[in-house]
């Protein structure tokens, strides 16, 4: 499971901006678009602040360097990325001079060597490449648990995917607890993964506000840390109700969540950047088609902060079910009301909100939710 601290792609790890100052003055993009294009350079929100376009250039092919100039101040995390397009670079603004070179369309860049946003972008590639094994790895289980396989196959893929995780984490965790850069420790933050050893979770938060006392994006982030651990500690238990909150779906328009109008309510926890909850999406599907719509309704509710990435997936793949999306994460009204600390993370409950099955299992979601349902 992904939990709070758990994404595999290191651009949802910044949550939190930073807060030193920096003497970064001029971002220099060296790159030569194929068609005329857009170029913005945003500065991601720090806690519930929005993202916010700092600066955009018109560009064409004749084009091949792009200088953004930054105003000195807090240091904090940026992106550029082409108007209408996926790929972003996103980078720490903690030298005077960064120069950037990519591909037409972004997907492939660099920094100057040696800087420290190569460094960090070199070890976010290191982990991807661990984490890209560990997404083989589990489908290979998947593979195995549906076939006629001995037990020994089983076990052995069993502990080298148990083997790379705890690669993927302690490489994490070493990294956040060496880095001298404070940026650099809340680019990759999100990544480590505790489940539920908060006792693990407060020492680690705890150690990095002793390391940057300064630093009042740590000490927000230790305090926001602490405050939702308090919530996790406890969380919602077979045969109790959930509570009823509103959500945004692709429109904007707040839908309630338990709104259930006397049908059984699939409500699944879920995130674009997170490979195993798209595997609960089979299940679903054959859900939809085999429980009438007027005995179960199916809620999806996004814990993301790209939106617009959000809603390209949902409408192309065509995904059933109603739609919903908390852009402000692990901070947001969603992981508050319903206590949840990881995904993918699922609900079965009845009409009347009371919780029937929690954390199905994929294989055995399809099963559960037929047998419940009356």
């Amino acid at each position: 499971m992904y939990g709070r601290l758990s994404f595999l792609v290191f651009i949802l790890a910044l949550a939190i901006g930073c807060s030193q100052q920096s003497q970064t003055n001029l971002v220099r993009l060296h790159y030569r678009p194929a068609t005329e294009e857009k170029v913005l350079l945003e500065r991601v929100g720090s806690g519930e602040e929005k993202t916010i376009v700092v600066d955009s250039v018109e560009t064409g092919p004749s084009r091949e360097l792009i200088v953004f100039q930054l105003t000195e101040g807090e240091e904090a995390i940026y992106r550029i990325r082409i108007r209408n397009y996926p790929s972003r670079i996103y980078f720490i603004n903690n030298q005077r001079e960064i120069d950037i070179f990519a591909d037409q369309d972004l997907r492939s860049y660099h920094f100057t060597p040696g800087s420290k946003n190569e460094e960090l972008k070199t070890f976010m590639a290191e982990q991807l490449a661990i984490a890209m094994q560990v997404n083989q790895l589990a489908a290979k289980s998947d593979s195995l648990l549906a076939g006629t396989h001995e037990q020994s196959m089983l076990s052995q893929n069993a502990s080298q995917l148990d083997s790379l995780r705890t690669i993927l984490r302690n490489r994490d965790i070493a990294y956040t607890d060496t880095t001298s850069s404070p940026g650099a420790f809340l680019f990759v933050y999100n990544r480590v993964d505790f489940g539920r050893d908060y006792d693990g979770l407060k020492t680690y938060i705890q150690r990095a506000a002793e390391r940057f006392p300064g630093h009042s994006g740590i000490r927000r982030l230790t305090d926001e840390t602490l405050r939702y651990i308090n919530i996790f500690e406890e969380e919602y238990e077979i045969g109790e109700r959930l509570p009823s909150l509103s959500l945004p779906d692709k429109t904007g328009s707040m839908v309630p969540v338990a709104d259930s109008q006397g049908r059984y309510l699939l409500i699944d926890f879920w995130s674009t950047w997170c490979p195993r909850c798209t595997e609960y999406a089979p299940g679903k599907a054959r859900l939809s088609k085999e429980i009438p719509a007027s005995k179960l309704k199916l809620i999806s509710i996004a814990i993301d902060a790209e939106k617009e990435t959000w809603q390209r997936i949902v409408t192309t793949n065509n995904l059933p079910g109603v739609h919903l999306i908390d852009e402000k994460m692990w901070r947001g009204t969603a992981v508050q009301a319903f206590k949840i600390d990881s995904i993918p993370f699922n609900f079965l409950i009845s009409p009347d909100r009371i919780v029937l099955a929690k954390a199905i299992r994929k294989d055995s979601l399809v099963a559960v939710v037929k047998r419940l349902v009356k």
